[in-house]
């Protein structure tokens, strides 16, 4: 079916019973689903269901209890069966059916070779896994080597629920398809997102039936929990060494990344550092970043974590050059001078520092804070980035911001004259906003900008008070195509002042650019310290993701128990660096170069794209493929997001 045109719905949770699959149930002494007795079916059945129901295609996969009631020989023969009658069927009706295979876990090599003669041979859809498996949910370590593959591969996986161990449709008098289900599939969500499968396996396309199960319901609960959890225990990889170096030689033979990583001298590159701050005065109502408030901030505590979490990391990473510093948060101009004085004599103590490092701290305009800015200097800041957000005083108050607009000039006056680098932040496509009013805005803006700006479109991220509004119809934001022409009006008006576009959001005289966000743009190591920050790091000639605790007060106390804040420390496959490249290049004006793409990921950039989606990019100006180097054209970089799922494999 992956190959067919179609209209009209396509049912992804079409299942089958052949005779051969229920002569194994009731040979097993497996007569119903949790209560549930299974339903008589038959090819001819579900086509005239899905004519009835106006159903152009169908997905087939075998439903609960799956095929784990046998094992040893029998389970493999089994899930081979299945597989192979779901492809005769596939074969006599391909415009009507598609087919999700069945693995034979939880005998992991049983499946992994199952998984290659189902997707290599047999060429079916995707697969189906079953939300545990005798009791193991799917984010256990054992199943680690099957994800690796299915990441690998990019493929779909339906999860379909099955009851917990134990189960009894007695306690409650309903069986478990009316209840048990959806909660089953909230413990596999769980267990998938706490052990960092998820994160692990970007490339795996995962399908919750049942409109999620409970998730949609329980997901914040479900964050604080993943979050108290990894309190308890020190971090450690999901997947071991064993399993990495398989999925490598499976993709290709040769780990490329190593040898290609010293060859470039990937590591001779300056060092990027950034340091969160998590605290604010109050939460801005379209803000989703990890920002906390509080009545009081302990700043003798979170100083001496920072510093501690500092030391930690760089005792790991050795002496490096270190050119670029980078305090985000949050609000971090509600730091102690102090504190960020402290942490850069720390730094400038454990790294080579280059002796053009740029030092940026962002800041927001209101009195608390502006304040402080001449003893930040004096501390070692040397570029400042404020948060106006607008010179409009309507769209202030609308923003939840804590100032005026004269506030926000004046501590523009005041920064320009204490440092020699400034930035502000303006957000635009609000509600009601029209390009006229824009771009007096903007040019007030720019009268007033010295070198750098950052110009975002206002989103709407889920939960923020912005999302609740807008689902209730009280925040309704610019359509596509004016918002189109609002960023085209950024880009002229930006122009006549000589800032030119060198990513998406950010404008700068040449030479300008912020050194520290085009590390990561260009897909740089960099080491993030501070509660909730990530950072990437070569390490060994792997590329290594590593995350701290989120929550400000345990990613304290983490550093006080083991000396770091580390939750997550997951080695990547060249196939998710590739991605992740691929997703921060197409960003900048200047794009990807094939050579440094090779050097970092390990692979060609031709082998990370869709071949035939690239072509059609360029046919329509999307972007350009010369010389060596990818990039997105201006029109590219106004569809950009669906540019990159378009092109990205």
């Amino acid at each position: 079916m992956s190959g067919t045109e179609l209209t009209g719905l396509i049912d992804v949770h079409t299942h089958l019973f052949t005779q051969e699959y229920l002569t194994h149930m009731r040979g097993a002494g497996v007569f119903d689903v949790g209560g549930y007795p299974m339903p008589d079916w038959s090819l001819q059945g579900a086509l005239d269901a899905m004519d009835k129901h106006d159903i152009a295609a169908s997905l087939l996969s075998i439903s609960a209890p799956g095929i784990d009631f046998v094992s040893g020989a029998a389970l493999k023969a089994l899930a081979r069966a299945v597989n192979e009658e779901q492809a005769a069927i596939v074969q006599r009706h391909p415009k009507r059916f598609g087919a999700l295979a069945i693995l034979p876990l939880p005998d992991v090599d049983a499946a992994l070779s199952e998984l290659d003669h189902a997707m290599g041979l047999l060429g079916l859809d995707g697969v189906v896994l079953f939300s545990n498996i005798n009791g193991i949910y799917l984010g256990d370590a054992r199943f680690a080597p099957v994800f690796d593959e299915l990441n690998r591969r990019g493929v779909t996986v339906f999860v379909h629920p099955v009851p917990m161990p134990g189960f009894d449709p007695k306690l409650l008098g309903y069986p478990a398809p009316s209840l048990e289900f959806m909660f089953d599939s909230t413990r596999t969500v769980m267990s998938l997102v706490g052990s960092g499968t998820l994160r692990r396996c970007p490339n795996v396309r995962i399908i919750i039936p049942h409109g999620g199960g409970t998730v949609p319901y329980l997901a914040t609960r479900m964050a604080r929990g993943v979050e108290r959890f990894s309190l308890l225990q020190p971090p450690m990889p999901v997947a071991d060494a064993r399993h990495r170096r398989e999925a490598v030689s499976e993709a290709g033979g040769t780990d490329l990344t190593t040898a290609s990583n010293e060859a470039a001298g990937v590591n001779a590159e300056p060092l990027a550092l950034y340091i969160h701050w998590p605290f604010c005065l109050s939460r801005c109502p379209y803000c989703d970043f990890n920002a906390h408030v509080r009545a009081v901030i302990p700043q003798d505590r979170f100083r001496d974590a920072l510093r501690r979490d500092l030391a930690w990391d760089a005792e790991r990473v050795g002496r490096r050059t270190l050119g670029s510093i980078f305090f985000g948060g949050g609000t971090p101009s509600l730091m102690a001078p102090e504190t960020v004085g402290a942490l850069l004599e720390d730094a400038r103590a454990l790294f080579d520092v280059s002796a053009d490092l740029e030092v940026t701290l962002e800041a927001n305009p209101t009195s608390i804070e502006i304040g402080r800015l001449s003893a930040l200097r004096d501390a070692g800041v040397n570029r400042i980035s404020i948060g106006i957000q607008s010179l409009d005083p309507e769209a202030l108050t609308m923003l939840g911001r804590g100032h005026s607009v004269a506030q926000a000039i004046e501590a523009l006056g005041i920064a320009r004259r204490l440092f020699p680098r400034v930035s502000f932040d303006l957000i635009y496509a609000r509600p009601g906003q029209s390009i006229a009013a824009w771009r007096d805005e903007l040019r007030r803006a720019l009268d007033l900008v010295a070198d750098h700006l950052s110009l975002y479109q206002l989103t709407i991220e889920p939960g923020t008070k912005f999302e609740a509004l807008h689902r209730a119809g009280g925040i309704v934001l610019p359509e596509d195509d004016l918002a189109a022409e609002l960023y085209e009006a950024t880009q002229d008006e930006a122009a006549r002042f000589g800032l030119l576009p060198y990513e998406i959001s950010n404008y700068a005289k040449p030479g300008a650019e912020s050194r520290h966000n085009l590390r990561y743009w260009r897909y740089g190591d960099y080491l993030g310290v501070g509660p909730g920050a990530h950072g990437r790091i070569s390490r060994d000639g792997r590329l290594v993701a590593t995350r701290r605790h989120r929550a400000p007060e345990p990613w304290a106390d983490r550093v006080e128990q083991f000396g770091h804040g580390l939750t997550e420390e997951t080695p990547l496959a060249p196939l998710e660096t590739a991605r992740e490249m691929l997703l921060m290049g197409l960003r900048l004006a200047e794009g990807i170069s094939a050579d440094r793409f090779l050097a970092r990921t390990g692979q060609t950039l031709e082998s990370a794209i869709d071949g035939a989606a690239l072509r059609h990019a360029r046919e329509a100006d999307y972007v350009t493929w010369g010389d060596g180097r990818l990039t997105a054209t201006a029109e590219g970089r106004r569809r950009l997001d669906s540019l990159l799922t378009f092109l990205v494999r």
